[in-house]
């Protein structure tokens, strides 16, 4: 029953955090992240719903966690930051 509710709520604020951080330039979406999301989903997944339970969830949760806090991050700011700092210094000058 856990499973039928709570992995799906964790499978969407897992990918509505991933794309809001590769709107906003903060995540690198190349190959390294292809291999976190993979493992998460190919390999923990199946294994926490075999564990089964809520020990199984808590499993996840933390694995969700662990590699979203491991996905590739640029510069604070990324590069649209740099842009609207470099616009600012122009203005100013």
């Amino acid at each position: 029953m856990v499973g039928i509710i709570l992995y799906p709520a964790v499978v969407l604020c897992y990918f509505y955090q991933v794309s809001q951080g590769s709107q906003r330039d903060r995540l690198v979406l190349d190959s390294r992240a292809s291999f976190n999301v993979f493992c998460l989903f190919a390999i923990v997944q199946p294994l926490c719903l075999a564990v089964g339970g809520y020990a199984g969830m808590l499993v996840y949760c933390i694995a969700a966690l662990l590699s979203y806090a491991l996905l590739p991050r640029t510069e604070r700011g990324g590069d649209a930051g740099r842009a609207r700092r470099q616009d600012r210094k122009a203005k100013r000058a």
